[in-house]
């Protein structure tokens, strides 16, 4: 509801020039989604009670979500998060994972380019959480970008969504390169337990997965999240991956895998073929 964008002015205040910026639009929310994510912070503390259940919420969650990508709403959004972000422009503005559908008409396009013209944003992108979500977006006129998931538990489909993504000159945000929480040394439940993008025996699965790169591939001077953010990184025709950290500890992790020596052809060609045997 704008507080990342709000939290971001705030620390970005005479530094605008040295960043790029992207957010997203569409999602819109009813007054009990509100109500939540505002309690969210206080309620924090008593996730750990909830267990399993949160994964229950969070699909009930997405079943209620509603989209408006509406000339009037981008109209409207884009000056709230300009007003939030305390800048007179965002260089990547998204829609946020339209469906099929709406990807198909592509009935936004238009206003998308107005605001373009206009100056309130440099160019315009759409989100996904599946490579077969993203595909009709290659055929949508005038986008500069995608983002999907891009990571060793998130391999199916991609390379061949890369190629075509590269023809088209598209660049390819890398979202949840350490697969949310899975590809990390995080203990208890992660943010991935909680999905709703995925079933329980594909979870299981994910799971398996990440132990195998686990056993394999970690070493005393390389961790689980950097051996990942390197793979997404290397990955041909990823523009940039953007991973989560929830302290400064988790951050210095991700940034150390930038300075860390490139994994080899070998490397990668070995950590593919582990993603389709186990």
């Amino acid at each position: 509801m704008g507080e990342s964008e709000r939290l971001l002015g705030q620390a970005l205040r005479g530094r605008r020039d040295r960043v790029v910026i992207a957010t997203k639009v569409g999602a819109r929310y009813g007054v009990a989604d509100r109500l939540l994510l505002k309690a969210r912070p206080l309620l924090r503390p008593l996730k750990g009670l909830l267990g399993g259940a949160r994964r229950s919420i969070n699909l009930v969650r997405d079943k209620r979500k509603h989209y408006d990508f509406s000339p009037a709403r981008l109209q409207l959004a884009v000056e709230g998060s300009l007003r939030r972000l305390g800048t007179d422009y965002i260089d990547v503005y998204q829609l946020y994972n339209p469906s099929a559908e709406v990807l198909r008409e592509f009935a936004m396009r238009d206003t998308l380019e107005n605001l373009r013209t206009a100056g309130k944003i440099r160019c315009f992108g759409v989100t996904a959480n599946h490579v077969r979500d993203a595909l009709p977006a290659l055929d949508c006129s005038g986008i500069a970008s995608v983002q999907l998931p891009v990571s060793l538990l998130d391999q199916d489909g991609l390379e061949d969504f890369l190629q075509r993504a590269r023809a088209r000159g598209l660049a390819l945000i890398g979202s949840t390169p350490l697969g949310q929480g899975l590809l990390t040394n995080a203990t208890g439940t992660t943010k991935a337990d909680e999905s709703s993008h995925f079933s329980v025996e594909q979870l299981a699965a994910r799971r398996n997965l990440m132990e195998a790169y686990r056993r394999r591939f970690v070493t005393p001077s390389r961790t689980l999240a950097q051996l990942a953010l390197r793979f997404a990184l290397q990955t041909t025709g990823v523009s940039v991956a953007i991973p989560s950290a929830v302290s400064v500890a988790e951050l210095d992790e991700d940034l150390g895998s930038l300075s860390m020596p490139a994994l080899s052809d070998r490397e990668l060609q070995e950590l593919r073929s582990l993603a389709h045997a186990v």
